[in-house]
């Protein structure tokens, strides 16, 4: 399933200021996995959407 989002998460990781190797880290991911929702290729499970939430500030919709 493509991940359509994609776009309100990139925006939101520039907003934040942080690096996506940062982003990984602090929600026990990879930087791949970063890069395949920021792409669209792969959705972030509920868990992740709420920890990349967390991390950027944000609620879950804005990045869903």
């Amino acid at each position: 399933m493509k991940y359509l989002a994609h776009k309100r998460l990139a925006d939101k990781i520039h907003e934040s200021g942080y690096r996506k190797d940062y982003i990984a880290k602090c929600i026990g991911k990879y930087p791949s996995d970063i890069s395949h929702y920021l792409s669209g290729s792969q959705r972030p499970d509920n868990v992740t959407m709420r920890l990349l939430a967390v991390k950027l500030n944000c609620s879950v919709d804005d990045i869903s």
